[in-house]
C-alpha cells in the first residue's frame, strides 16, 4: 500500500461522521451496514504506521465480505495512484513544498455512493458541522434503528426507497424544503435508473444525469463525482474552501 496520512484521514472524517451511523473512537472508524437485509458493523484501525489498514467485520453472514473489503479500499482511496498524483502536482513550484511536508494525502470517499451523494446534497451552502447535524437528525427520524445499539452506532443510513417517499413532516429540522425535494428526487432517480451511481456509466454521463435533477448544480455534481464516483479528474473549482486555499497559497 502506498503511504497513507492516517492523521489527516482521521481529521477529515471526525467532523463529517454521520451520527448514529458512523463513529471514530481511539482512532478506530466504525460504521453500520446492511448484509442480506440484516445489520452489521465494520471497523477500520486508523492508528499506527503499518503498510496496511486492519479491518474487523461483525456481520450476520460473510457472504458480502469481498464487497465489504472493496468498499473500504475505495472509501480510503487505497487503490489510488498517490505517487503519480504527487509527481504531477510537484511540478507546480507552489504545491511542491506542501507535498514535501505532507505525503500520503488521499481523497476520502464514503461507504456507499447513494449515501455519499445524499450527504453532499445536505451539505449545500452550509458548514460541515451544520450538514453533520442535519444528516444525523435525518437518520434518527427515518433510518432503521439497530436492535442493540452500541459504541455510538444506533441506526442504518436510510435507503433510496425510504428517502424517495420522504415528506416534509418526516424531514430533519434545519433542512430547507427545496433540499428535501432534491434528496427525494435523487432517491427516485437512483431507483428508476435515470441516475446510475452503481453501473459502468462514465462519470461525465453521471454528471449530466445529476444536473437534470432539481437543486443539483455544478458544485454538487462535481463533489459527488469526486467522493462517490472516485473520478480522479473531478474538481469543484467553485468551492469556497478551495478558493480560499488557493488565495492563501498564491497571496491573491
Amino acid at each position: 500500500m502506498e503511504p497513507l496520512d492516517r492523521g489527516a484521514t482521521r481529521a477529515h472524517l471526525a467532523p463529517r461522521l454521520t451520527p448514529g451511523v458512523e463513529a471514530l473512537d481511539g482512532g478506530v472508524y466504525r460504521r453500520t451496514l446492511t448484509v442480506c437485509g440484516n445489520p452489521g458493523v465494520v471497523e477500520v484501525d486508523l492508528v499506527g504506521d503499518a503498510p496496511h489498514l486492519e479491518m474487523t467485520a461483525h456481520l450476520p453472514t460473510f457472504d458480502s465480505i469481498i464487497d465489504d473489503v472493496a468498499r473500504i479500499r475505495t472509501m480510503f482511496g487505497l487503490d489510488d495512484d498517490v505517487q503519480g498524483a504527487e509527481a504531477l502536482l510537484s511540478a507546480d513550484p507552489r504545491l511542491a513544498p506542501l507535498l514535501e511536508r505532507q505525503r500520503g494525502l488521499r481523497v476520502i470517499g464514503g461507504w456507499d455512493r447513494f449515501e455519499t451523494a445524499v450527504r453532499v446534497v445536505v451539505g449545500q451552502q452550509v458548514s460541515v458541522a451544520g450538514a453533520t447535524t442535519v444528516t444525523g437528525r435525518l437518520v434518527e427520524r427515518v433510518g432503521a434503528p439497530l436492535a442493540a445499539p452500541a459504541l455510538g452506532l444506533t441506526h442504518l443510513f436510510p435507503t433510496p426507497d425510504t428517502l424517495a417517499e420522504l415528506d416534509a413532516d418526516a424531514s430533519a429540522p434545519g433542512m430547507p424544503t427545496r433540499r428535501l425535494a432534491t434528496i427525494r428526487a435523487l432517491a427516485r432517480a437512483v431507483l428508476d435508473g435515470s441516475v446510475d451511481l452503481y453501473g459502468a456509466v462514465p462519470p461525465d454521463e453521471v454528471r449530466r444525469q445529476l444536473l437534470r435533477l432539481p437543486g443539483i448544480g455544478p458544485w454538487t455534481a462535481e463533489v459527488i463525482a469526486l467522493r462517490a464516483l472516485r473520478d480522479p479528474d473531478a474538481f469543484p473549482a467553485g468551492d469556497l474552501g478551495i478558493r480560499h486555499a488557493v488565495a492563501r497559497l498564491t497571496g491573491a
